[in-house]
């Protein structure tokens, strides 16, 4: 049967500058096969940095999922509030940003190469404060729709915010000749796979296994990768066990 796929993306209007036109893709695994939809749109994936594209698949990575644990401190739901300070409004942060939905903002990763705002607050606040790769901006200076939140990224000197430590579990899709039954979401240099639809006739469906729609596939098979190696994995292996992150706000 024919592979089913959406297209529509969440746009970021210009309010993070742009690095160039970016390709985003919607892989639909309602089949045996896995057909993806390309379009080159920007504002998929946004950077606040310094660096160029090309610099950028170079020098930005997510760190792998076990490095993306959550706290053992106390907290509220995995939240950790952070104050950003800028020299100036126009300072890079310096954030590799992943955004495909209007509900939170992505850390896939960041530049410590020069001197920031982030890397300022991790040098000198408590490990279990520290931002870190996979944590979910859900409130930037009391603004919680994300063209908003970038706009305060962008523009102001001080930025408070609020983030959630990822949710992170393990499924393992027993496919027995079904296709997986999901669509997702993801960018080419990407580092995740967004859950955007699951099919009700699909093998994550007829496990009963604990997927939702925003989740994201971080890792398969134990192998954090770029989200079109991680897609392969999911299409060549016929059990595939998927790392989830799940934003906890």
């Amino acid at each position: 049967g024919a592979c089913r796929v959406h297209s529509r993306l969440v746009s970021s209007k210009g309010l993070i500058r742009d690095r160039g036109t970016r390709r985003t893709r919607t892989a639909a695994m309602f089949s045996n096969c896995c057909c993806d939809a390309r379009e080159n749109r920007p504002g998929a994936v946004q950077t606040l940095g310094a660096l160029s594209v090309m610099e950028e698949q170079r020098q930005y990575a997510a760190q792998p999922a076990d490095a993306m644990h959550t706290d053992s401190a106390p907290s509220t739901k995995g939240e950790i509030t952070a104050t950003l300070t800028k020299k100036t409004a126009s300072e890079e942060l310096g954030l590799r940003l992943e955004i495909f939905d209007n509900a939170s903002i992505y850390i896939a990763g960041f530049d410590q190469r020069f001197s920031s705002a982030i890397t300022r607050w991790n040098e000198s606040a408590e490990d279990h404060r520290r931002i870190r790769a996979g944590d979910y901006i859900v409130v930037v200076n009391g603004r919680r729709q994300v063209e908003a939140m970038q706009k305060q990224m962008m523009d102001s000197e001080t930025i408070d915010l609020i983030l959630g430590r990822p949710e992170l579990f393990n499924v393992v899709a027993e496919k027995n000749g079904k296709p997986l039954g999901l669509s997702m979401r993801y960018e080419d240099q990407g580092s995740s796979l967004v859950v955007i639809r699951i099919d009700e006739q699909g093998a994550i469906k007829a496990g009963g296994l604990n997927v939702e729609l925003g989740d994201r596939i971080v890792a398969v098979n134990g192998k954090s990768a770029s989200s079109e190696e991680m897609l392969k994995e999911i299409q060549t292996s016929r059990s595939p066990e998927l790392t989830i992150s799940r934003c906890p706000m």
